[in-house]
C-alpha cells in the first residue's frame, strides 16, 4: 500500500516538474536581474544587433563597390573618346574609395601615357609605360590606341594600322580607334577612307569637338563645302571659344568663294585669341597641324591666322587693311616663321584649285608677303 502511494506521489511530481522548472528559471532570472543587473534578453538582443550591424556593413561594402565600378565605367567611356582629363577625374574618384582597384590604376597609367604623347613627347619612356600596361592587360583597346598614336608620330604607318585595327575589333570598339585610323588615312592623303573612319568616330561620339573638326576638314578637302560649313557651325554652336573651328570654317567659306564670310570668322578668332581666358583653355592649347607644320604656341597660331586674314582682305581689295595685318603677322617672332609661310603657300594652292579666278590676286599676294 505504501509503495502504491509512493508511486502515485512520484507520478504527480513528474506532472508538475516542467512547471516547477519554469518557475525556478524565472526566479533565478529575476534574482540575477535584481542582484547582478543581468538582463535575460541581453544576449539575444546583442546577437540581433551584431547581425544587423553585419548586414549594414555588407550593404555599405557592396554600395562602395558599385560606386567604384560606376566611376571606372565612366572613366573608360571617356577613354573611348580620348577625353583624358575627364577620365583621369573618374579614375581618381574610384581610387579615393578603393586604392587598390586594378582597372582604375591602369586607367590612370593610360591617361599619363596619353598626356606624355601629346604634351611631353618622349617615345622611349612612353613605350616602356605601354609595354608594362600591355603585360597587365594584353587586349586593352586603349593601350593599343596609344601604341597606334605613338607609331603615327614615328611615321611607322604599318604598325599604326595594325594597332588601330585591332582596337576597332575589340568589344568596346572605341571611337578613338576609328578617329586614329581616320587620321592615319588623312596624313597619307587617302581622303575617302579618312572620311569613312571620321564618320564612324562621330557616330560613336557625336559631340566630340576634335572628331567633328577633323570630319569637317575632310569634307572641305573633298570639296563638300556646305556640309563642311554646317559641321563647323555645329561645333561653334556648342562652343564659340573653340579657336580651331573658326580657322576651319573660314577656310571652307574661302574655298566656296565667300572671302567676306571667311574674313568675319578670322576676325572673330583674333578677338577671342586675345582673351587669356579663351586661349588658356586646354582645347585651344592643343597642337595644330597644317600641311605638316605644327603650331604649338599662341603666337604661332596667331601668326598663321594673321596671314589668312591678310589674304582675305587682299582678295576683297582692302589693301590698306591687308598691309596692316601683314605687318602685324611679320612682327610676331616665332622660331618657325618660314614653316608657317610654307603652310600658307599650301593653303593658297588649294584655294586657287577651288577658285581659279583668285590666281592672279593670290600670286601677287605671295610675291608681296611670302618670302
Amino acid at each position: 500500500m505504501t509503495f502504491e502511494r509512493l508511486q502515485q506521489s512520484l507520478e504527480q511530481f513528474n506532472k508538475i516538474l516542467p512547471a516547477l522548472g519554469v518557475i525556478f528559471t524565472i526566479a533565478v532570472a529575476l534574482a540575477a536581474w535584481v542582484l547582478h543587473d543581468i538582463q535575460p534578453l541581453h544576449m539575444l538582443k546583442r546577437i540581433v544587433a551584431e547581425q544587423q550591424g553585419f548586414d549594414y556593413a555588407e550593404q555599405q561594402r557592396q554600395f562602395q563597390q558599385q560606386v567604384v565600378a560606376n566611376h571606372v565605367a565612366l572613366g573608360q567611356a571617356f577613354l573611348d573618346d580620348q577625353l583624358y582629363d575627364q577620365a583621369d577625374d573618374e579614375f581618381g574618384k574610384a581610387l579615393a574609395i578603393d586604392k587598390l582597384h586594378v582597372d582604375a590604376q591602369i586607367g590612370r597609367f593610360i591617361v599619363e601615357a596619353a598626356r606624355q604623347i601629346r604634351q611631353d613627347f618622349r617615345p622611349q619612356a612612353v613605350e616602356r609605360q605601354l609595354d608594362f600596361l600591355q603585360r597587365q592587360q594584353p587586349d586593352n583597346p586603349y593601350v593599343l590606341i596609344l601604341y597606334g598614336d605613338l607609331a603615327v608620330q614615328r611615321e611607322d604607318f604599318a604598325a599604326a594600322q595594325k594597332y588601330y585595327e585591332t582596337a576597332m575589333q575589340s568589344g568596346r570598339q572605341p571611337a578613338a580607334a576609328y578617329f586614329g585610323m581616320g587620321y592615319w588615312h588623312e596624313i597619307q592623303s587617302n581622303l575617302a577612307q579618312a572620311l569613312v573612319h571620321y564618320q564612324k568616330a562621330v557616330e560613336r561620339s557625336p559631340w566630340n569637338q576634335s572628331y567633328l573638326n577633323n570630319l569637317a576638314g575632310i569634307l572641305r578637302k573633298l570639296g563638300q563645302y556646305p556640309e563642311s560649313i554646317k559641321l563647323y557651325e555645329k561645333i561653334l554652336t556648342l562652343d564659340r571659344d573653340y579657336l580651331l573651328a573658326h580657322v576651319g570654317i573660314a577656310q571652307s567659306y574661302a574655298h566656296s568663294g565667300k572671302p567676306r564670310m571667311a574674313k568675319l570668322y578670322l576676325e572673330q578668332f583674333m578677338t577671342l585669341a586675345g582673351q587669356k581666358t579663351v586661349s588658356d583653355q586646354p582645347k585651344n592649347q592643343a597642337t595644330w597641324n597644317f600641311h605638316g607644320t605644327l603650331l604649338e604656341t599662341p603666337d604661332e597660331k596667331r601668326q598663321y591666322v594673321l596671314y589668312q586674314l591678310g589674304l582675305m582682305q587682299f582678295l576683297l581689295d582692302q589693301q590698306d587693311d591687308a598691309q596692316r595685318t601683314m605687318r602685324a603677322a611679320q612682327a610676331i617672332k616665332t622660331g618657325i616663321g618660314a614653316d608657317i609661310q610654307a603652310a600658307v603657300a599650301e593653303d593658297i594652292a588649294l584655294l586657287d584649285k577651288a577658285n581659279a579666278e583668285y590666281a592672279a590676286q593670290t600670286g601677287l599676294f605671295k610675291r608681296l608677303y611670302l618670302q
